[in-house]
């Protein structure tokens, strides 16, 4: 299926969030993670019940400190 992933098109196999931030080698708990302009908690257990659709708009942000 395709997503939008950062802004840009991309592909995934993966059902769910969870599997899709493995697909890409992504560690859950160092980003904000928005799904449709939804920002989600990184627990894994809650994005295992984030089902992916065709046309998703998957955005990760990583909080820096200091500015």
């Amino acid at each position: 299926m395709k997503i939008i992933y950062q802004g840009g098109a991309t592909e995934t196999s993966a059902p769910d969030l969870a599997g899709f931030l493995r697909e890409k080698g992504i560690e859950a708990r160092l980003f904000l993670i928005e799904v449709n302009d939804r920002v989600l908690s990184s627990d894994s257990t809650a994005l295992n019940e984030v089902e992916l659709q065709e046309g998703d708009q998957v955005n990760l942000y990583q909080i820096v400190p200091g500015g």
